[in-house]
């Protein structure tokens, strides 16, 4: 009989894009081939149609999955305080048409991302901060850059505060108050004081005035700080030592012997009761008016903040009985200045 007509037809759905399918006729009379599926990864197929057949086929292919490619920006910085200028971050997709959204991770407080990818706020703590910025389009391709974001602590201001020196009260009796002096290098900035360590019952305020009345003896180590609307703040320590007011102790006298040399001293102390009842648990406190630092000390518990330098008595020798003395030392170190203190308290009261 005379020979069939064979009707072929093949075509990319649309599923790959960038495949060209184009089907032609082999030398061999009934094979037909497609050519021009090179663009398309991962995926090849070819079919043998004998005469007289209505055959389907599905070729095999690899779709080709968007590139998203984020810009990194680079380190980037900032201040406590100071609004950043908006830091817009930029992508690019291989796929055509496709809108990108954006997100980040690890941003320093007080920053955010918006979904177009721009980046703004106001730093509200200070650090090194690991950050990441992602950008995905609608098939799911994403990308990511990271990045170090510095936040500085100020804006460079220094605030000062100044030391208010040894305080003392009594337990029961209100303290007169104590404002806390401070000055910043920035100019119009208001200062706002807090404070650790105070005795109990007294308390400041955010303006800097210490208060109250002091429920409990003992020596306290008290920091003081002021900061100003940057973040920038400045501290001092002191030691603040409440008497009971009770328990003896109204006069005293302090004999102060040092021994020098090189870099080193000794000390050794002599605290008389000079009053008419017996103290019954001691603490004395005194400045240095160099730069000694205490390093070890006997018949006393010694501990020291800044020049304020306060001791206790050990468990054996809690009391002065009148007209009696308790005796301690310690060994230090100095540089520049090894002048001897010249004012001592006794459970918060003076000494000669």
């Amino acid at each position: 009989s005379g020979a069939d007509t064979i009707t072929y037809s093949l075509a990319n759905t649309g599923v790959a894009n960038g495949a060209t399918v184009t089907p032609y006729l082999t030398n061999s009379s009934n094979t037909i081939a497609a050519q021009g599926t090179t663009s398309v990864n991962g995926g090849s197929f070819s079919a043998t149609v004998p005469g007289r057949s209505l055959v389907t086929y599905v070729i095999p292919t690899a779709v080709m999955a968007n590139t998203v490619t984020v810009t990194n920006p680079g380190a980037q910085s900032g201040t406590v305080g100071t609004a950043v200028s908006g830091l817009q971050v930029q992508a690019t997709d291989s796929g055509s048409g496709q809108s990108l959204t954006y997100s980040a991770s690890g941003l320093p407080a007080g920053l955010s991302i918006s979904s177009s990818g721009l980046i703004s706020g106001t730093p509200s703590a200070s650090g090194s901060f690991n950050v990441t910025v992602t950008a995905k389009d609608g098939t799911g391709a994403s990308g990511s850059a990271s990045f170090t974001w510095t936040i500085s602590g100020g804006s460079g201001n220094t605030v000062t505060v100044t030391n208010p020196g040894a305080q003392t009260g009594t337990v029961g009796t209100a303290i007169s108050g104590l404002q806390v002096q401070a000055t910043d290098s920035g100019s119009g900035q208001s200062l706002t004081y807090s404070a650790s360590g105070l005795p109990a019952g007294l308390s400041i305020s955010s303006s800097g005035l210490i208060s109250g009345t002091p429920t409990a003896s003992g020596a306290s180590n008290v920091t003081v700080t002021a900061k100003d609307g940057t973040g920038a703040s400045g501290s001092a320590s002191f030691t603040w030592t409440i008497g009971t007011g009770s328990t003896g102790g109204g006069t005293c006298q302090v004999s102060y012997v040092k021994n020098e040399w090189g870099g080193g001293f000794t000390a050794n102390v002599t605290v008389t009761n000079t009053g008419t009842s017996t103290v019954n648990g001691w603490t004395v406190t005194w400045s240095f008016p160099g730069d000694q630092k205490v390093t070890n000390a006997w018949n006393a518990n010694v501990t020291q903040s800044g020049s304020a330098v306060t001791a206790t008595n050990m468990s054996y020798n809690p009391a002065i009985a009148p007209g009696g003395n308790v005796q301690f030392g310690f060994q230090g170190t100095w540089s520049s200045n090894d002048t001897s203190p010249s004012a001592f308290t006794l459970n918060g009261n003076a000494c000669s």
